[in-house]
């Protein structure tokens, strides 16, 4: 049995000594009891208990002849004293801790009005196991990922002092999409600092994850302490550690070097670039993530040179300016390459994963864009082939991002339907989804798909409040949204804001329009006027953020 109460019974189980004369015949057989047990004479000393079970009249004769009975291992004897200690003392919180205690000892759960008047006591750890038996015979895992086993693991991790109890109920709090209140529970001091950094990074307070991940030892610690100075700008730590990664353990894992070829994507460094995917491939070359970076790098190395008027005079004259010197000497895949070696890998691992890569890049090369594939094209290939669930997820995103949720629905349904057993969008078994599949029911609800009933946008904003993302992708977007939607506007502006500030001047321009228009709601003129005026500037084709800046300066007072 759980060893979570040993040390609160131990408190109040304690041997009964008194020089009252009148007790001194019930005391006196007590030490006779003990002169038994220390000489091995069981049986003797079992009758002697059996003999002041009869005579015991106070809660703490009851105790102290249980004490012996539970040191002689003898059960059937404990329960015997406690069962009538506890009619005669049924307000006694020491007797009814004890009485369950025993009838526990076999690993099942007792009637839970026998322990419910000791919640608030300091037995409550008792409740908390009790709880933990009658899901475990239930014999299914369904009643352990229930908001109100949260709150018996925290009640045990407090009776006991054993952080695995918090990191159960974080747990739970995380399949449930409560990721913030499941980071609120790490200790100031942890045995497990790398859990917590992973459950605060997903939770998207970069401050704690950073710290926790400080304190942490090994590889994978490394990496979410690199991720975490990455989130909060810290770029020149964040290269610093993946480069130390990739020197020290080249073959270890693939993210530090997908992570450098990232930063030096978004600096505009092809030979750093490059440099990193060809150490990737060496190591990797079989890597999914990896030949998707290889594949991007083949198609932005091929990417034609911008033409413009200057630039074109220039290769007339056989001149060339700083940037054309660069782009001439640019490092360069042949575009055909990727496809070849996305095809081999799959031929040798077996990873079908990797059809969607094959996929997209086929029509990439043919300068296609996703939002710009036929739905019949998309059709066509599923007759042909089974798509693999990872191709089948990309699909649902194609339909998302062409506005077609009647087809997104069409693939995601079945999917979820054989998951939850049902395929009701707003039930609570969503959040039990994996999050891709959260995400695209949580945009489903939201945009209320055509034939359907939904018009809540509650569940949609909890899913979404519930997933871990990438300020970079539309889940982020999505969030702010509904958000606003729900007049939580301060979340709305702090989110957008972390948006706007890694991306680009198109994207940074629609988050300043919706901040700027939020102020507005809430009648901050000079704030929207400030973020509507950047908005323009980032992107003057952004013609809603254009007009309600000019309806806005036409007041004047700016």
């Amino acid at each position: 049995m759980n060893k979570i109460f040993f040390a609160v019974l131990s408190v109040c189980i304690f041997f009964f000594s008194c020089t009252d004369s009148a007790d001194f015949s019930f005391n006196g057989t007590l030490q006779v009891v003990d002169k038994y047990v220390e000489s091995k004479e069981t049986g003797a000393a079992k009758r002697k208990l059996r003999s002041l079970a009869r005579r015991a009249k106070t809660e703490q004769e009851f105790l102290s002849v249980y004490k012996r009975c539970k040191n002689l291992g003898d059960k059937k004897l404990s329960e015997k004293v406690l069962k009538k200690a506890f009619k005669r003392f049924p307000f006694s919180e020491k007797i009814r801790a004890c009485y369950s205690f025993v009838l526990m000892q076999d690993g099942k759960p007792v009637d839970e009005q026998l322990l419910s008047p000791l919640l608030d006591t300091d037995f409550r750890g008792l409740v908390a196991e009790n709880k933990f038996f009658s899901v475990a015979d239930l014999k299914t895992e369904d009643g352990y990922f229930t908001p109100e086993m949260v709150s018996f693991h925290v009640i045990a991790a407090n009776a006991t002092g054993n952080e695995n109890f918090l990191q159960n109920a974080a747990v739970i709090l995380a399949l449930q999409g409560k990721l913030p209140q499941a980071s609120e529970l790490a200790p100031l001091i942890s045995s497990n600092p790398y859990f917590w950094a992973m459950v605060a990074y997903d939770a998207r307070d970069f401050r704690s994850s950073l710290d926790y991940a400080l304190q942490s030892n090994g590889k994978d610690a490394a990496i979410i302490t690199a991720d975490s100075f990455l989130q909060q700008k810290d770029f020149d730590n964040a290269v610093n550690i993946w480069t130390d990664l990739c020197r020290e353990e080249p073959g270890l894992s693939s993210v530090p070097y997908l992570n450098l070829i990232k930063y030096a994507t978004d600096i505009g460094d092809f030979e750093m670039r490059k440099a990193f995917l060809n150490e990737a491939m060496i190591h990797f070359e079989y890597d999914s993530d990896v030949l998707a970076a290889f594949a991007r790098f083949a198609l932005d190395s091929n990417t034609p040179e911008d033409g413009d008027i200057f630039t074109r005079e220039l290769r007339k004259r056989g001149l060339r300016s700083r940037k054309m010197v660069e782009f001439d000497n640019r490092p360069r895949i042949s575009p055909e390459l990727p496809l070849e070696k996305f095809v081999n890998a799959m031929t040798e691992t077996e990873n079908f994963d990797l059809q969607t890569e094959i996929f997209k890049y086929q029509y990439l090369l043919q300068g296609i864009e996703p939002g710009e594939i036929k739905k019949s094209d998309i059709y066509r290939f599923m007759e042909g082939e089974k798509p693999s669930d990872e191709l089948l997820r990309y699909f649902i995103w194609i339909f998302m991002v062409q506005k077609d949720y009647e087809a997104a629905q069409g693939l995601l349904q079945p999917i979820i339907t054989e998951k939850m057993g049902h395929g009701d969008l707003t039930s609570d078994d969503v959040f039990l989804l994996p999050h891709w599949q959260k995400e695209f029911c949580a945009h489903l609800v939201a945009v209320q798909v055509p034939g359907e009933k939904y018009a809540d946008y509650t569940v949609p904003l909890r899913l979404l409040e519930g997933i871990s993302y990438d300020y970079e992708s539309s889940a982020a977007l999505n969030h702010a949204t509904l958000l606003e939607t729900n007049y939580k506007y301060d979340e709305a502006l702090t989110l957008l804001n972390a948006i706007s500030e890694v991306s680009d001047d198109e994207k940074k321009s629609l988050c300043k329009f919706r901040r700027g228009r939020i102020f507005l709601e809430i009648g901050d003129k000079e704030s929207a006027f400030r973020n509507l005026e950047e908005a323009v500037k980032l992107d003057p084709s952004n013609l809603n953020a254009r007009l309600l800046f000019r309806d806005l300066n036409s007041e004047g007072n700016f």
